[in-house]
């Protein structure tokens, strides 16, 4: 009877054991399959090319751009230049998203930094951006000041002065 009570027990600690590992690898798998990864979209084709890249100058309100994968959501891309929010067109190009904007008006003679937030459609966030090297606003020469004409008297002025009668 002892053999008997000894293989029950036996069997029904394997039985626990077995019942343990069977639930906790399912609920392992379901966990796997809830989490989606996430991919942070990733800025590429960037123009013009950071200042740490060529060491280039760009003129004032010079136009900027980039492309973001189809995974962006395209109502959540911000952009600001040297801490100044900056307005963006975001155009969907079947493959990617062209996002164009222009630097403030207000930024010549400075460094900036081009900064971008964007979020995934599955709702992770990357931060990126690259620093430009903007120059002084050139000044179209302007044309010379013309010097004002004498005033001319017209010819049949009536202060016109007569030469003088001989009696």
């Amino acid at each position: 009877m002892t053999i008997k009570k000894n293989i029950i027990s036996h069997l029904s600690m394997l039985f626990i054991i077995t019942s343990f590992t069977f639930f906790s690898q399912t609920t392992s798998a379901y966990e796997e399959d809830k989490k989606t990864e996430c991919k942070p979209p990733r800025l590429r084709r960037i123009k013009p090319e950071s200042y740490t890249k060529n060491h280039s100058e760009v003129p004032p309100e010079s136009e900027f751009s980039f492309t973001l994968p189809v995974w962006t959501d395209p109502e959540k891309v911000t952009v600001t230049v040297k801490k100044i929010p900056t307005k963006v067109t975001v155009e969907d190009h079947g493959s990617f998203f062209l996002v164009k904007g222009n630097l403030p008006a207000e930024l010549e003679n400075t460094y900036a930094r081009v900064s971008v937030r964007a979020v995934a459609k599955l709702g992770c966030l990357k931060r990126d951006g690259w620093l430009l090297k903007i120059s002084e606003r050139i000044v179209a020469n302007p044309e010379p000041e013309k010097e004002p004409e004498p005033e001319s008297k017209p010819e049949n002025s009536s202060e016109k002065q007569q030469p003088a009668k001989a009696q």
